[in-house]
């Protein structure tokens, strides 16, 4: 919780253009899945009736959906970027006035290239996070959550199998994460010290 309660931080006073980023990205994921019915109907109807007419409207419409995606995908990011870029400034500048005041004994303990990496990679890695946050994780999630319900109705037997898997997929990313962890970690630290 206490991870959502920093990015709503860092996102305050940007709330509207982050709802809007992630209902851009909501529909831009919504707009792929037309695409799997469209060939569906072509390969089960349109190809074997040898029905042109209809194959030349279901690749218009395939490529207008995938035209529109891009266009939704286009403007999410820019306002994904409205969102993100002044946030990580803010942090930037709230660090660098912190740094400014420390005691000069600070000065005299600390690495350079520690400090360096926290005011300007470690702020780069959370204005990616936050992009990415913002533009693919929660849109795919709700994006997920539709897809869930859909299979649910069409496919309750596929749905309890992907259940079941769900949960074993959780645990391998969490036995993944603490290797992933230590390995960032180290990297991290030969980039300092680089």
């Amino acid at each position: 919780m206490r991870i959502w309660s920093a990015f709503s931080r860092l996102v305050s006073g940007s709330g509207r253009l982050a709802a809007w980023s992630l209902v851009l990205g909501v529909a831009q994921s919504l707009s792929l899945i037309p695409i799997a019915l469209l060939v569906r109907r072509a390969f089960d109807h349109s190809i074997p009736a040898d029905d042109t007419g209809e194959l030349l409207l279901i690749g218009a419409a395939i490529l207008g959906l995938y035209l529109l995606s891009l266009a939704l995908g286009l403007v999410g990011r820019y306002v994904v970027l409205n969102v993100t870029k002044p946030a990580v400034a803010r942090v930037r500048s709230e660090l660098i006035a912190h740094v400014i005041w420390l005691p000069r004994s600070f000065y005299d303990s600390t690495d350079a290239g520690r400090l360096h990496s926290l005011i300007v990679q470690d702020t780069e890695r959370l204005d990616t996070m936050a992009r990415l946050l913002l533009a693919v994780v929660i849109p795919s999630l709700g994006t997920a959550a539709i897809l869930l319900a859909s299979l649910a109705l069409l496919e309750p037997l596929l749905f309890v199998v992907l259940l079941v898997t769900i949960p074993l997929l959780i645990g391998l990313g969490r036995v993944l994460r603490g290797v992933m962890k230590r390995r960032v970690r180290a990297w991290q630290e030969a980039s300092d010290a680089f």
